[in-house]
C-alpha cells in the first residue's frame, strides 16, 4: 500500500507470531513426544515387571514342582525301605520258624530212635533174660522136693517173674509198638484201645501209612489223651477217633 513502516511493522509482527507459533508447536509437540517416550517407558516397565513376575511364578511353579517330586521321591523311597523292612522280618520269622521246625523235627527224631532202641532194648535184652530166669526157675522146680512154705515162696517168685515179664512187655509197647512201626497207627491205636477198659475206636478213611515220625507223635497225643481221661476224667466210656 505504500507504507513500508506499517509494511515493516507488519513484517515484524508476522515473524514474532511465527516465531511464537513455531516455539508453541514445538513445546507442543516435544509435551507429546515427552508423553509418548514416558508411556513407552512405563509400558516397557510394566512389561518387564510382568516379565519377572512371569519369571517369579514360573521359578516359583518350578520350585514346587521339584517340592512335590522330591517329596514323592522321598515317599517312594520311605515305603521301599519300609517293605523292605518288613521283607527281611518276614524271612527272619520265616527262618526262625524253619529253625525250630527243624529243631522239633530233630527232637522228634531223636525220641522216635531213643523210644525204638529203648523198646528194642527191653524186649530183646530184658525180655530174653527174664525169660531165661523163668525157664531156669522151671528146669529148678522138676525133681526137686519142697515143702510147702518153700513152694510157696517158689510159686510166689515165678508170679513176681511173669508179672515182671508182662510189665516190661507193656513198657516196652508204649514205647513203641511193634505193631505201630510194622502196620501203621491205624493197628497201633486199635491194639493200645483194646487194652484199656471202656474205650471204644473207630477210624475213618483210608489205610494210607503216614510218615514213621507223624504216626509216632499222633500215637504219643493219642495215649496222652486216654492216660489224662483214665487217671482226671470220671467218665464212663471213652471214644477215640481217627480219620484221614
Amino acid at each position: 500500500m505504500g507504507d513500508a513502516a506499517q509494511s515493516a511493522a507488519y513484517f515484524d509482527r508476522y515473524s514474532a507470531l511465527q516465531s511464537l507459533w513455531s516455539t508453541h508447536h514445538y513445546q507442543s509437540s516435544l509435551s507429546e513426544m515427552e508423553v509418548k517416550y514416558e508411556t513407552a517407558k512405563k509400558e516397557t516397565e510394566i512389561e518387564r515387571q510382568q516379565h519377572v513376575i512371569a519369571r517369579a511364578h514360573f521359578h516359583r511353579r518350578g520350585l514346587l514342582a521339584g517340592v512335590v517330586i522330591l517329596f514323592a521321591s522321598l515317599l517312594v523311597l520311605w515305603r521301599w525301605s519300609v517293605h523292605k523292612r518288613r521283607f527281611a522280618a518276614q524271612q527272619i520269622k520265616q527262618l526262625e520258624q524253619e529253625k525250630q521246625l527243624i529243631a522239633t523235627h530233630a527232637l522228634l527224631e531223636g525220641e522216635l530212635q531213643e523210644r525204638s532202641r529203648l523198646a528194642r532194648d527191653l524186649h530183646d535184652g530184658l525180655g530174653s533174660i527174664l525169660t531165661g530166669a523163668k525157664l531156669n526157675m522151671e528146669q529148678m522146680l522138676k525133681g526137686a522136693v519142697l515143702d510147702d512154705y518153700s513152694l510157696s515162696r517158689y510159686h510166689a517168685a515165678f508170679s513176681l517173674l511173669d508179672s515182671s515179664m508182662v510189665e516190661m512187655r507193656r513198657v516196652a509197647h508204649h514205647l513203641m509198638p511193634a505193631s505201630l512201626t510194622a502196620l501203621g497207627l491205624k493197628q497201633a491205636t486199635s491194639d493200645f484201645c483194646q487194652s484199656v477198659p471202656r474205650t471204644t475206636f473207630k477210624y475213618y478213611g483210608s489205610d494210607t501209612r503216614l510218615d514213621p515220625q507223624v504216626e509216632a507223635m499222633f500215637y504219643r497225643i493219642m495215649h496222652e489223651l486216654v492216660s489224662n481221661a483214665l487217671k482226671h476224667s470220671r467218665a464212663e466210656r471213652i471214644i477215640v477217633q481217627l480219620g484221614s
